[in-house]
């Protein structure tokens, strides 16, 4: 009983571990797009930032069910606001390209 129990916890860290650093390798990429908009907005950095923002979105869903913490609810929370802003900034991209 006591080695299931280890193996569960073993897999429980290993699947924080992955969640983690795809967070981490994600939220890595967000200043380098981010800085391309400030210079201007280009249809692709536009929709490759809204790419990275589901991602990231998705990497934080998945730790929500391995840990509970206000700062990951917090943060999809502002993803969710800043996800919608570039979507309706890339229909006006797509529509613009019609």
């Amino acid at each position: 009983m006591l080695a299931m129990s280890l193996d569960i916890m073993g897999a429980m860290e290993s699947r924080r571990h992955r969640v983690s650093r795809l967070l981490r390798d994600q939220v890595r990429s967000f200043p380098r797009l981010a800085g391309r908009l400030r210079k201007g907005l280009r249809a692709e950095d536009v929709h490759q930032l809204r790419v990275l923002t589901r991602r990231i979105r998705a990497a934080v869903s998945a730790g929500r069910r391995l840990v509970s913490s206000p700062r990951l609810e917090r943060l999809r929370t502002s993803l969710r606001s800043l996800g919608r802003t570039l979507g309706r900034r890339r229909g006006l991209d797509v529509l613009a390209e019609d």
